[in-house]
């Protein structure tokens, strides 16, 4: 007869492999959406204000169009990504599972082409938006919950 207690260590020990492959996964399309639109203004940045003085549209009608378009994209590569690692590694093998899944990567990609649109409407130097992006980035993945448990955390840094 097993020991329990070596069945409830291998559980625990199976659980933790999953937190920490979705956890790597959701940094993973994170990184990726991020640097992918996180230098989209500064190229186009001379085009838009000089059609913007011309007054040919305005800012919002700009924006709106660019999300439009970049948004199938941003649902389309997090979903072809999910039906391959959610199967290939047997996470939970149920349509649910896979939905809400699907759904959580999605949702990632779109945070982060948010937070790369916002960093890269901010700066107008490509070198400078490539400079502090990371520093933008990085405590959210160090407060993620994962490399830093959010109860040992001292008060004035779990707002983070």
């Amino acid at each position: 007869m097993k020991d329990p207690f070596i069945r409830q260590q291998k559980l625990f020990y199976n659980a933790m492999e999953v937190q920490g492959t979705l956890f790597f996964l959701s940094v993973n399309g994170f990184m990726g959406a991020f640097s992918n639109t996180l230098l989209v203004f500064q190229g186009e940045r001379p085009v838009f204000l000089r059609e913007y003085a011309n007054k040919m549209y305005r800012v919002f009608p700009y924006f709106l169009a660019k999300i439009i378009v970049d948004t199938p994209m941003l649902i389309i590569s997090p979903a072809v990504g999910a039906l391959i690692t959610y199967w290939v590694l047997d996470l939970h093998n149920s349509f649910q599972g896979f939905m809400g899944y699907l759904i959580a990567q999605v949702l990632v990609h779109l945070v982060a082409s948010a937070i790369g649109y916002f960093i890269s409407a901010i700066f107008e130097n490509e070198t400078t938006a490539m400079g502090l992006a990371p520093s933008m980035v990085m405590p959210m993945v160090l407060f993620g919950g994962f490399l830093a448990n959010n109860d040992n955390l001292p008060g004035f840094l779990k707002w983070f």
